[in-house]
Parts: structure tokens; C-alpha cells; sequence
């Protein structure tokens, strides 16, 4: 082989020999752009099921926002929020604030472990037949199954089993970092716990011991007589209904309920902190971020029965004041409506 022809085939082994680090080279950087790919694809998919959960969340709120809104134009008091018929004085909060529609409850069983002894179940009173507002959402009446069991309790079993998709939220993980915590220790959906993945906003004046229990929001108040519906929350997803209370106590205001501990976040359901699907009382939702609340500086005109600023009568008021940017819970200056329940320092008792 003459020199030449050699000195071509060692140009020609070292040029196939440098395509093929190339090659490598470029696979190595595709696999990598691939893997870059995929993972932004994949945060795509899940922002886009959160996006899907989120907009069926509003959805479910909207059409029972609409329910409420057409049962209070029967209700002979305007009253959008349904109360539930039956009150006692060991449940009455409870069947207020869970009462007005869903399926029967597993959470709080009042006998032991067994489920279907939930408070807020059949066996209780608080079955699917009993609240109000599935008549509107659902025309078919539920069958009244709470003295009747059938065998081995199966008509109970069913009512804790329907599908009532408009309360049940499809982001409904339960607890997520401040509420009840028979709801946190049950490990349940809101859904299953209470029978309903929402619930109505209830805020109540109570002055002391043997005081009534007045609403201080849309809850138990004529719809008409709603200040500003377009910013008062009627119904949210329930983790969200103590957004407001994270500074509650820094303004000197005490309740029964304590506030959240420093540096405790709250998620919504569908993913970001302090954010929580709401419906209003003219009908229409949205997120609401409710990180604390804003309670406006004193001015006498704004609180209902107060006349001087010599018995700091703003004082008290300005502690059942919740509001935030474009949202607020309470209803003043409207004043409170009287429910027909009284306190007497350590149960509520219905009167009247």
C-alpha cells in the first residue's frame, strides 16, 4: 500500500471515529432535553388536572349558590341558607352549619367506632331526606330511612354511600392544616366526614351568658337584606372557613375558637396556601385568598346600636368585623339576625 493511500485511510478512520463522539455527544444532549421535556410536560399535566379540579369545585358551588338562591324566593323568610329542621341542644352548630344539604355523614360516630352513629348521619337525624336543599338540587325526594335501618343497617349504609356530586369537591383531601379536628383526626374527606365538601358561612354575636345567638352574616338574614352580596361569602370549601382567624388575636379579640398557630399555613384544596373556592350571596364565584382579616378603623356609623365612643362600643363590634379585599363574612351595618337560640355560658338552647 503506497504512503498516500495510507495517509487517506487513516484521515478517513480518524474523521468516523470523531462523527461517532459526535453522535454520542448529541444523544446525551437530547436525552437530556427529553428529560427537561417530560418533566415540564408532566408539572403541565398536573397544573392542568389542578386547573380541571378547581373549575368543577367553583362549578359545584355555583349550582348550589343557585339552589339557595331559588329557595329563598318559597322561603317564607327569604332565607337562602336552608336551616335544618331539627335542632337539639347538643348538635345545634353542627346541624346549622352541615344541615342544609349533602348525603349522610360518617365523621363523629356518637357510638364508639361505629359509622353510621355519626352525628351528622341517618341514625341521627341528619340524613339526605332531612336537608332542605337536596329538594331543590335533586327533584326525587330521599327516602326518610332513620327509624328504619333495613337489614343489618343497609338503608343507612346507603345514604353514607350516595354520590351527590354538586357537594362532594373533587380536590376534597379533608383536613390541610387548620380546622376542626374531629375532622383532622377522622383522616376523611370533608365529603364523607360531614356529608358535604362546603359549607355556609356562619357568623354569630353572642354578648354573654343567656345572650341569643345572632347571625352576624348572610346565614339566617332575608337575601335582600345583604348589604353587599357581591363581596359576602355565602358557602366556601370548608378547610377555608377559619382563613380569617390567623391574626384574630393581635386585635384583642377572643372567641371560642382558637386561632391558628404562628407560621401554620392553610392549602386549599386545589393546591395554593390560603386560597379557597367561594361562592357569593348574589350567586357568582371565584378563589378567595383569605390569609387573616382587615377590620376597618372606628367609625360609629358602621356598627349597629352604637351611638358614643364613651363605652367603646366599636370595640366589641369591630371584633365580629371579617374582611379582606374584595371579600367580607360579616354583614354589617346591617344588625345581627336573632336565630331563635340561646347561650348559657357553656351549651346553645333553642327558644321560641
Amino acid at each position: 500500500m503506497s504512503k498516500s493511500n495510507l495517509n487517506l485511510l487513516l484521515s478517513d478512520a480518524g474523521s468516523t471515529t470523531r462523527r461517532q463522539a459526535m453522535t454520542i455527544v448529541e444523544v446525551s444532549t437530547s436525552t437530556a432535553c427529553i428529560a427537561i421535556l417530560l418533566a415540564v410536560m408532566a408539572i403541565s399535566a398536573t397544573e392542568v388536572r389542578r386547573e380541571a379540579k378547581e373549575l368543577r369545585c367553583l362549578s359545584n358551588l355555583g349550582r348550589i349558590a343557585a339552589a339557595s338562591l331559588t329557595y329563598a324566593q318559597s322561603d317564607p323568610g327569604e332565607i337562602a341558607v336552608p336551616i335544618h329542621g331539627r335542632v337539639d341542644s347538643v348538635n345545634i352548630l353542627p346541624r346549622l352549619r352541615r344541615g342544609y344539604g349533602g348525603k349522610s355523614g360518617i365523621g363523629e360516630p356518637l357510638a364508639g367506632g361505629d359509622p353510621l352513629s355519626s352525628k351528622y348521619g341517618t341514625l341521627e337525624g341528619m340524613g339526605p331526606a332531612t336537608r332542605p336543599l337536596n329538594r331543590v338540587l335533586y327533584k326525587h325526594p330521599f327516602p326518610e330511612h332513620a327509624k328504619n335501618p333495613g337489614t343489618f343497617g343497609q338503608n343507612w349504609l346507603d345514604d353514607t354511600n350516595l354520590d351527590l356530586d354538586v357537594y362532594r369537591c373533587p380536590g376534597d383531601t379533608g383536613y390541610t392544616g387548620y380546622n376542626y379536628l374531629p375532622l383532622r383526626d377522622s383522616g376523611l374527606s370533608a365529603y364523607d366526614h360531614y356529608g358535604t365538601s362546603y359549607v355556609p358561612i356562619t357568623s354569630f354575636v353572642i354578648t354573654g351568658p343567656g345572650s341569643p345567638l345572632r347571625s352576624n352574616s348572610a346565614f339566617a338574614r332575608p337575601i335582600s337584606r345583604v348589604p353587599v352580596p357581591s363581596e359576602t361569602i355565602l358557602y366556601m370549601e370548608t378547610n377555608g372557613q377559619f382563613g380569617w382567624r390567623i391574626n384574630y388575636a393581635t386585635e384583642g379579640c377572643t372567641s371560642s375558637v382558637s386561632p391558628p398557630p404562628g407560621g401554620t399555613v392553610i392549602e386549599g384544596w386545589h393546591g395554593r396556601a390560603w386560597t379557597f373556592s367561594s361562592t357569593f350571596a348574589d350567586g357568582h364565584v371565584r378563589p378567595v385568598r383569605m390569609e387573616g382579616h382587615i377590620s376597618p378603623s372606628p367609625f360609629l356609623g358602621r356598627y349597629p346600636d352604637c351611638t358614643d365612643s364613651i363605652n367603646n362600643c366599636h370595640q366589641f363590634w369591630r371584633c365580629v368585623i371579617f374582611r379582606g379585599p374584595g371579600w367580607r363574612l360579616d354583614t354589617l351595618p346591617a344588625p345581627p339576625v336573632n336565630i331563635g337560640i340561646t347561650w348559657n355560658g357553656s351549651v346553645y338552647i333553642p327558644f321560641g
